[in-house]
C-alpha cells in the first residue's frame, strides 16, 4: 500500500485528471429531455464528482437483421 503522506502520491494528487477520463464509475444515470439523452454518472479517479454526457445521434441507430 502507498504511503498516502509521502510528497510523491501528493504531487500526484494536484495534476489536473486528462480530458474525459474518469474511472470506476459505478452509478450511471440516463436521462431523456424532450428528444435529448443524457448520461450521468460518478467518477472515483482523477476528477472526482460528477460526469455529463449529451448522446446525439439515437434517432439514426437502425437494427440490423442477419439471414443465415
Amino acid at each position: 500500500m502507498p504511503d498516502l503522506l509521502s510528497p510523491r502520491v501528493a504531487i500526484a494528487a494536484r495534476r489536473p485528471g486528462p480530458p474525459e477520463m474518469a474511472g470506476n464509475a459505478f452509478c450511471p444515470s440516463l436521462v431523456k429531455v424532450g428528444e435529448r439523452y443524457f448520461l450521468w454518472h460518478n467518477d472515483e479517479s482523477y476528477h472526482g464528482g460528477l460526469h455529463l454526457w449529451e448522446i446525439s445521434g439515437v434517432d439514426t441507430i437502425v437494427e440490423q437483421v442477419i439471414t443465415p
